[in-house]
């Protein structure tokens, strides 16, 4: 293995663990520990299978992605949503991630085989997320459709600037 790829993975580690406490600290302070990591365990494998919108660098994603975290939270804890309206929203974002995902970002593109296994992760995660959402009281549906839809709208993003790069 190059040395350039532990490097690589190890900075990445570093982000992922700093990203971690970031997002607990934040959690505890807003007082919603517990939907804070609903929102987060539903998020990231989804996000991590569907793909979707990448900023120019680490520290511009660090920075963004905490920016959301944080409005999510915020949205979590003060907005109540009608239940029929979070199920609708929840089967037009689970749709708009099926027709789009994987939207695979220029610094990684997926070959076939790898746009098929991420596109049947992808359907696997919504399906795991539809079933928790509707197995859980009000509560937590509310957090996992916000997760269902972050990655749609990322989805979205991620599509639209592949676009446009390709136009460039």
């Amino acid at each position: 293995i190059e040395e350039s790829v532990i490097v690589f993975g190890l900075d990445m580690l570093k982000t992922v663990i700093i990203e971690i406490i970031v997002a607990v600290m934040l959690a505890i302070f807003a007082g919603c520990f517990w939907r804070a990591m609903i929102f987060l365990v539903t998020l990231m494998p989804l996000r991590q299978y569907a793909g979707g919108y990448h900023t120019q660098s680490r520290i511009s994603c660090a920075v963004m992605s905490t920016v959301i975290y944080a409005l999510e939270l915020l949205l979590l804890k003060y907005v109540n949503i009608w239940t029929m309206w979070q199920i609708l929203g929840m089967f037009i974002s689970a749709f708009i991630i099926i027709l789009l995902a994987p939207v695979e970002n220029r610094n990684n593109p997926l070959d076939t085989a790898a746009k098929m296994h991420f596109k049947n992760r992808t359907r696997m995660m919504l399906l795991i997320d539809t079933i928790l959402m509707v197995a859980h009281r009000y509560d937590y549906s509310f957090v996992i459709f916000n997760s269902v839809e972050l990655v749609a709208i990322l989805c979205i993003m991620g599509y639209i600037s592949n676009k446009i790069d390709e136009r460039r």
